[in-house]
């Protein structure tokens, strides 16, 4: 079966976003000989992980931005901005949101005595 890239984040979360957008664009989407995958040209210039303290402003946000938002391997709320110019826009017209263009990686650890 052969899905495109694109068709992809359509139906569905983009789970595929890496610690930085270059490695996305650098590693396969699978590695295993039992699928087969396309590569399609997306208009995405940058990721910015998107943060906002007031619920309702974050879900306004959401409703205004849904076709340029995805959800990260995390869980974690990513806009996809296809120009530069459109990620100024978008933080201008937003200014309660907190965009950031990295995110930190924090897991749980067991102390041992």
């Amino acid at each position: 079966m052969r899905a495109s890239l694109s068709s992809q984040i359509l139906r569905k979360p983009l789970f595929l976003l890496a610690r930085t957008w270059e490695n996305l664009r650098l590693r396969p989407l699978c590695s295993s000989p039992l699928f087969k995958a396309a590569f399609e040209n997306v208009a995405i210039t940058t990721a910015r992980w998107v943060h906002c303290e007031n619920a309702k402003k974050l879900e306004q946000f959401r409703e205004k931005n849904a076709c340029h938002l995805a959800i990260d391997a995390a869980g974690e709320l990513v806009y996809l901005a296809p120009s530069r110019v459109n990620l100024q826009l978008a933080q201008e017209r937003a200014p309660d949101v907190r965009f950031a263009a990295t995110r930190e990686h924090a897991s749980t650890a067991t102390l041992v005595a």
